[in-house]
């Protein structure tokens, strides 16, 4: 389900395209004046693109 940046949480879920599990949030990426900037995420060791 898709959420806004300002609720992700470390450890949310992140999918691809497809649906597919493919890491966690480690952390968002906030630009000055609370503008998204990107999320760093853990990669599941399983994936391959």
């Amino acid at each position: 389900m898709p959420a806004s940046y300002l609720t992700l949480e470390r450890g949310t879920s992140v999918v691809d395209r497809f649906g597919h599990a493919v890491g966690r949030v480690k952390r968002v990426l906030i630009a000055e004046g609370l503008c998204f900037d990107g999320i760093v995420a853990t990669r599941r060791q399983a994936y391959v693109s």
